[in-house]
């Protein structure tokens, strides 16, 4: 998902009990290339919606947790819409 010029590979991951470790995100940039050969700039987990917040884990390409950057914020808010999940509480 391309947010402003930045691309993640976003996941609903409100089901996962725990993180991934940094080698399961290094896997998943390097299994998943674009096609037009850009830069995935990191890889972006929904954890959980209420009706004000939506919680999300940034982890970078090297697998590391990083901070929401607002580009990465846009893409999830439209994932969670795309997609129709809806808020809990």
């Amino acid at each position: 998902m391309s947010g402003a010029g930045n691309c993640f590979l976003v996941a609903d991951a409100q089901g996962l009990r725990q993180d991934l470790r940094p080698d399961s995100i290094q896997g998943i940039i390097v299994n998943n290339p674009r096609k037009d050969g850009k830069t995935i700039e990191g890889v972006l987990l929904l954890r959980s919606m209420r009706s004000d917040h939506i919680f999300a884990d940034f982890n970078n390409p090297d697998g590391s947790h990083g901070m929401m950057c607002g580009n990465g914020s846009r893409c999830i808010v439209r994932f969670a819409l795309d997609n129709g999940l809806e808020a809990s509480g």
